[in-house]
């Protein structure tokens, strides 16, 4: 305690002459009605519990407590006031001074008895400054590795309401302030950057009406740091310094990464002016989708937190992309770029290949993923001629023209190796003719035709052209031409983009006219080519006939004019060779099943590298189909890619080097996969294969559940980059509720201890794709126990009945409902108090019984029937209060002899007192006739209600009260009665002996050891029996003069048990009967009967039935024989069961003689009947 509050409480209760004063008190005659202070009882610490207490005041109903913080306590000083019928009273809240301790004074004012209050005691006392909350986590300097939540606790604050947070950067003028925090943890939604931070806690408290808080201090700043300490990311594939036909980048995940930023560039600047590709993407892996071109690269990644920072770039790699001669995407390390060579001329300038001009073409070998080759042509070094083709053949085409109502059917077609100069052409001379070709690689996702740009253009990748190759052109040598045109045959399906067509050379022509139709009726024109040799290969594609029905067919006719300057539009044809007619199928296989890599939540789908021989040894990439799964409807436009494999995405854009994918939505696809022909044409799809779209759901769901058991932390990890997560929490079977977060953890509040919650994680990254959901977790808080100092509170005195409980941990305050029990606790108002006992303020009722709870609850001010709670009592407490009892009523006296007997009704219901059973005091006193009183006689009863008085004298009268009492004292004494003692009877006799006789009994006795007030005149017997379980009623046995000690019962049945008693009497009447004593009368037995005798060879046996006993039971049998039937002796005694005898001594032939006789405790009887037999 303060010096300053010590004084104040001196200051209040004495006066300067050390007299004691009562503040404020009149000066008046009449002493002023106070309630004294029960020190004692009284506690008024700096912390804990308050009780403050008094002692009763005769007459008050209830007493009215005031507690102000000042002694005048004025109105606007008063801080609570409370009205109890009790003696005591614990505040509900805990006063606490708000920054500081502070002085605080009481007073209790009685009720009923005209008390003034400015006479009441003023009791001075300080309390304490509100408890501070201590921050337990992050604990001093702690580092907080990013992307672990900041989850901030501290130790609860007993009583507080609330509680507010306030944290942000060391040096920031803005912290973030949370206010209304229920329980004691909290964790930010939003994922703290990186940093060092500053962390406090403030607790907020009831006011002592409940209708608001106030703030107490706040906790000790707590310095802690945010840091993402993983490194850059780890790059895994293509490998440093390696090549590759396909790129493919893969690196490892960064913990935490809400996305990765990829960069390729042309040096390990990686400036704005080298930069080949960027691209942000949420998974590990980035596939290039678009051509680029044949060189080395290098490359580089980054990862960034959900703020946009950093955990470093990667060290640059290279790797260089090639267009090798392997179909894989990966070819051994000292592969190259591959350069397509003719197969059909040579080198050697000198020896120059000839070919024959009537089957002229140019071949060469195919190079795996080319679109489409150029070849160039010079005659002499000069004058070149080219042709884009599709296939790797190229032959003359003077020109290609669609007309028709089909022309899309073939694609691509252009002419080949011509020029309208005559002088330039490719023609039988002397000529060295030199070759080039080179293979172009176009992209799949490009609009334009193939073969529209020319191989240095930006938008097609070549190879370096081939080495140059030289021929010359002979004469056609065929034997001989004929005057119509006969075509040679070709298979009527195949799978390449354009057939070569061929026929015999026609008499008169040097130009030829094809003409393409798409079905065998003609009916639906493509176009045509024209040529000068009888050979030609379209340098376009046809598309693929989807049915077996469909053909295409090319009508091939003679013409002239191909040395005409006007050119092959000019050309006529020669009408009397007629034409020929080949057909054919362009068909497709059909790809096998691609695959799927799932990369660090990215589903990557494979396909098979598509053979450099293919179609015609040409294609423009690949096209993938997505479906969602079950069904065939597409979910966007095919995705056409160069290589093969991509990850799965709706689509691709690509805006100067920024390349972005745009993601599926969650859920299960399937995808399909064919190969484009250089016209970009897609051919049979491939059996679908499902994969799924959702990324890797967050796994290791953890939850920590908070001290005051109504939060929980909910924490969890997730292996793929996201920006945020959605966690879907709620009560088990519920809806639940949807927090969106971009930290990895989240308190919820407000839990219900008892319950079982649900929870699951989904996490969303940078493109807005959501994972599937993580399994789901669940937890339950279990509703602690309220412990009671005592369950049953039993006749404890109603004005200091206290109930009291141990503190729960967490808990802020705690609600107290008493009700009577035949009305249930939903019937009481709940009492909310900080404290740890509580004194009922209602007036308690003796004789009805109450039951009561404590409930625990956390920091809210919310009704007490809607907060959580969080510890309960686990049974019902029980209340019974007990009071001094009311006088008894209904006196009533009975008098025998000297003997008073009083009875009365005890009190009941409110005048019992208590539930307990009163004892009773009876006083009693001779009743004078001199109008002077006796003194009283007093005899504790206890809790009978009756009471004899005896030892009174005969014939005189008396007075009589009764009380009742209990623990609580005595109540009042009861009306008088009076009653008037008898004459006395005597007492009983001694019975002192009772012998039995047959049918007889012969009592004996001893006279009273007092007669009475009157003399005996005589004696009374009286008998009664026992049969068939059970005692007759008494009747009379006789009766004896006053001198006789012995009388003979007579008329009793022997074997029947009877009790004897005795009384004496007198002329005031018979007096009190002796104690019975038992007998059973009784005679010898009778005679057996049935006796019978049989002989056998050397035995003789004697049989007989049981004889009666006569009331005594049977002892033994003795038998007996005779020689004449008059002389007897026992030749045997035989137990008393025995109903036999055999006899082994009797003399073969001499006749005997038989009896048999009973014997019991009275005698032998008379023998039986004699019965003889002759021995054998």
């Amino acid at each position: 305690m303060s010096l300053r509050s010590r004084l104040v409480a001196v200051a209040v209760t004495v006066a300067l002459a050390g007299t004691p004063v009562l503040v404020g008190s009149p000066a008046s005659a009449v002493p002023p009605v106070i309630a004294s202070i029960d020190a004692a009882a009284t506690k008024t610490g700096e912390t804990g519990d308050l009780v403050l207490a008094w002692h009763q005041v005769t007459g008050a109903t209830t007493y009215r407590v005031e507690i102000a913080d000042a002694p005048s306590f004025s109105p606007a000083n008063i801080l609570v006031t409370q009205t109890t019928a009790a003696l005591r009273w614990v505040p509900t809240t805990p006063l606490w001074g708000t920054t500081g301790e502070r002085d605080l004074y009481w007073r209790v004012v009685p009720d009923g008895v005209g008390a003034n209050s400015a006479d009441a005691t003023v009791n001075a006392f300080f309390r304490g400054a509100a408890p501070v909350p201590t921050i337990t986590s992050p604990t001093a300097a702690q580092v907080v590795s990013y992307p672990q939540p900041v989850t901030f606790r501290w130790a609860a604050a007993r009583g507080a309401s609330s509680y507010t947070v306030t944290y942000g950067l060391d040096g920031s003028a803005t912290p973030t302030v949370v206010t209304g925090l229920l329980g004691t943890s909290y964790t930010p939604a939003a994922a703290l950057p990186n940093g060092s931070y500053t962390v406090s806690v403030r607790a907020s408290f009831p006011t002592p009406t409940y209708a608001g808080e106030y703030s107490g201090g706040t906790s000790d700043s707590q310095t802690f740091s945010v840091a993402w300490s993983d490194s850059a990311p780890t790059l895994t594939s293509p490998a440093d310094h390696t090549v590759a036909n396909d790129l493919e980048f893969t690196w490892a995940p960064v913990t935490g990464a809400a996305k990765y930023l990829v960069e390729i560039a042309r040096d390990d600047s990686f400036t704005a002016d080298n930069m080949v590709l960027t691209s942000e993407v949420p998974g590990t892996t980035f596939i290039p989708t678009n051509v680029l071109p044949s060189t080395t690269y290098f490359w580089r990644v980054s990862a960034y937190t959900v703020n946009g920072e950093s955990s470093g770039t990667s060290a640059p790699w290279q790797v260089r992309k090639i267009m090798s001669d392997d179909d894989e995407s990966v070819p051994p390390a000292d592969s190259t770029t591959f350069t397509p060579s003719f197969t059909n001329i040579g080198t050697s300038s000198a020896n120059a290949t000839v070919l024959d001009y009537d089957s002229f073409k140019l071949t060469w070998t195919p190079v795996p993923r080319a679109t489409y080759y150029h070849v160039v042509v010079n005659r002499n070094g000069q004058n070149p001629i080219s042709c884009n083709t599709a296939s790797t053949e190229a032959t003359i085409v003077a020109s290609a023209t669609a007309t028709g109502n089909n022309t899309t059917a073939l694609s691509g077609s252009s002419d080949c190796l011509w020029n309208t100069n005559q002088a330039m052409r490719i023609q039988p001379n002397n000529d060295v003719y030199i070759a080039t070709v080179q293979a172009v690689n176009m992209s799949a996702s490009s609009a334009k035709a193939f073969g529209s740009s020319d191989p240095d253009d930006a938008d097609v990748v070549p190879t370096a052209e081939s080495a140059p190759h030289y021929f010359r052109i002979a004469p056609g040598t065929a034997t001989e031409t004929v005057d119509a045109v006969v075509v040679n045959p070709i298979p009527a399906s195949t799978t390449e983009v354009a057939p070569t067509l061929s026929w015999q050379p026609v008499s008169g022509a040097d130009a030829y006219i094809v003409t393409f139709y798409a079905d065998t009726a003609r009916s639906s024109k493509i176009g045509e080519i024209r040529t000068t040799t009888p050979l030609v290969r379209p340098t376009g594609v046809f598309v693929r006939n989807l049915t077996t029905t469909d053909s295409y067919v090319a009508v091939v006719r003679a013409a002239t004019g191909s040395t005409s300057s006007s050119g092959p539009s000019s050309w006529l044809y020669l009408t009397d060779v007629g034409e020929g007619v080949i057909s054919w199928r362009r068909t497709g296989d059909t790809p096998p099943a691609g695959t799927v890599d799932y990369r660090g939540g990215t589903a990557v789908l494979q396909m098979t590298p598509t053979a450099k021989t293919a179609l015609s040894g040409a294609n423009r990439g690949y096209a993938v189909n997505i479906y969602p799964q079950g069904s065939d409807t597409k979910v966007a436009a095919p995705l056409k890619v160069d290589q093969p494999s991509t990850v799965a995405a709706s689509k691709f854009t690509t805006s100067a080097s920024t390349f972005k994918a745009t993601s599926l939505p969650a859920g299960n696809y399937t995808f399909t996969w064919s190969v484009l022909d250089p016209s970009g044409n897609a051919g049979e799809e491939s059996p679908k294969v499902p994969f799924s779209v959702g990324r890797s759901s967050a796994t290791s769901l953890t939850s920590v559940v908070d001290g005051n058991g109504t939060a929980a932390t909910l924490t969890w990890l997730n292996g793929d980059a996201a920006r945020k997560y959605s966690v879907s929490f709620g009560k088990e079977g519920a809806t639940p509720t949807k927090y969106a977060v971009t930290t990895r953890g989240i308190t919820v509040q407000n839990l219900t201890p008892g319950i079982t919650y649900a929870w699951s994680v989904t996490s969303e990254d940078k493109d807005g794709n959501v994972s599937t959901a993580s399994p789901t977790a669940t937890f339950s808080i279990a509703q602690r126990v309220v412990t009671l100092a005592s369950d049953t509170l039993t006749a404890v005195p109603a004005r200091t009945a206290t109930i009291s409980w141990s503190p729960v941990t967490g808990a802020s305050r705690y609600l107290v409902r008493v009700a009577e029990t035949t009305k249930g606790l939903t019937s009481a108002t709940a009492v909310e108090t900080t404290s740890l006992s509580y004194v009922p303020t209602v007036a308690l009722k003796y004789g009805t019984p109450y039951a009561f709870d404590v409930r625990a609850v956390p920091e809210t001010l919310l009704k007490s029937s809607t907060r959580p709670v969080i510890a309960a009592t686990p049974t019902l407490g029980q209340l019974t209060v007990v009071t001094a009892p009311g006088a008894p009523i209904s006196i009533g006296t009975s008098v025998v002899a000297q003997t008073i007997s009083v009875s009365w009704t005890a009190p009941t219901g409110a005048a019992q007192g208590s539930a307990e059973t009163p004892g009773h005091t009876v006083r009693y006193r001779i009743v004078r006739t001199d109008g002077l009183e006796n003194a009283w006689t007093t005899v504790v009863v206890g809790s009978a209600v009756t009471r004899k008085l005896s030892g009174l004298k005969a014939g005189t009268s008396y007075e009589i009260q009764v009380a009742a009492g209990n623990s609580q004292g005595q109540g009042p004494w009861s009306r008088s009665v009076t009653a008037k003692t008898a004459d006395t009877t005597p007492k009983a006799p001694k019975l002192t002996s009772l012998s039995r006789g047959d049918r007889t009994a012969l009592a004996r006795w001893s006279a009273p050891t007092d007669g009475g007030s009157r003399p005996i005149t005589g004696y009374l017997l009286q008998k009664r029996s026992y049969a068939s379980g059970k005692w007759s009623g008494w009747t009379s046995a006789g009766s004896a003069v006053a001198t006789s000690r012995s009388l003979t019962v007579t008329s009793l049945v022997n074997g029947l048990k009877y009790e004897v008693r005795v009384s004496a009497k007198s002329a005031a009447g018979a007096g009190a009967w002796s104690t019975g004593a038992l007998v059973t009368p009784a005679g010898k037995p009778k005679a057996p009967t049935s006796v019978k005798v049989s002989a056998a060879k050397s035995k003789t046996k004697v049989s007989w039935a049981k004889a009666v006993s006569n009331g005594s039971s049977i002892t033994s049998y003795k038998v007996q024989s005779s020689t004449n039937g008059t002389k007897w002796t026992t030749i045997k005694t035989v137990k008393s069961t025995a109903t036999s005898y055999t006899w082994t001594k009797a003399k073969k032939g001499k006749k005997y003689y038989f009896r048999v006789l009973a014997t019991n405790a009275l005698g032998t009887s008379t023998p039986s009947a004699k019965v003889k037999v002759v021995a054998k």
